[in-house]
């Protein structure tokens, strides 16, 4: 498991999603574009999944799974990714077995930075996933509240 670099990534303006007229919701089926899957507390995944009689345990289904809007639209957007201040890092296809690992890592290490700096955090565990550099790489991010 590589080891996590916790960022604080301060978002400018909001980034807008959709949900497709096909949603996925396995971020390990995920196009390598641009796609947003945000999940709550209460269905943040915990640790690999386990084998059960019934087989593997399935990955818990994203709150929203969508794709970045590229076109100017009047509408709103079905999710979006509000300006502010988040915790913030990205690994690599490949570094975890599933992208889902890599989230739970990324909400561990948020947790205890959080708590050893006295930082509140708020809203949904995001994990986006991107083209980037000729490879697919994923990032999760959460709202700090301060």
């Amino acid at each position: 498991m590589p080891n996590l670099r916790l960022l604080v990534l301060h978002l400018a303006s909001s980034l807008a999603y959709d949900v497709p007229a096909q949603p996925i919701p396995d971020p390990d089926v995920a196009p390598d574009s641009d796609h947003l899957f945000a999940y709550r507390e209460d269905s943040l995944p915990r640790g690999v999944p386990k084998q059960t009689e019934a087989g593997l345990e399935q990955p818990p289904l994203p709150h929203f799974s969508g794709t970045a809007r590229r076109a100017v639209s009047h509408e709103g957007p079905d999710f979006a990714i509000a300006a502010g201040d988040y915790f913030f890092c990205q690994w690599k296809a490949g570094d975890f077995p599933k992208a889902l690992e890599g989230l739970d890592a990324f909400a561990a290490a948020v947790k205890l930075e959080a708590a050893a700096g006295g930082r509140r955090t708020v809203g949904p565990w995001m994990l986006r996933i991107l083209a980037e550099d000729g490879g697919t790489v994923f990032q999760g991010l959460r709202r700090i509240d301060d």
